[in-house]
């Protein structure tokens, strides 16, 4: 569908090259300093809020829906 409303790609020869290139720096090959970084990875967890009414877990995304729309939210203790 993109092809037929764009004559000319979307993304230039070079894009591609600068956005491979970023990968290729961010992948870590190090297997080691990888392990160290899937287990900080999950390590890394934020505190969970939950709805003030029915006390369910609610996402970051209805957190953040809730307080732009004047709602009740309380973190979890």
């Amino acid at each position: 569908m993109l092809k037929l409303q764009h004559k000319q790609p979307l993304l230039s020869e070079n894009d591609i090259s600068t956005i491979s290139q970023a990968f290729l720096e961010a992948n870590i090959t190090d297997l080691e300093v990888r392990e160290e970084h899937v287990q900080a990875l999950k390590g890394a967890t934020t505190p969970k809020s939950n709805c003030v009414i029915c006390h369910k877990a609610v996402s970051d995304k209805v957190k953040a829906y809730c307080f732009d729309h004047q709602k009740n939210i309380k973190k979890l203790e």
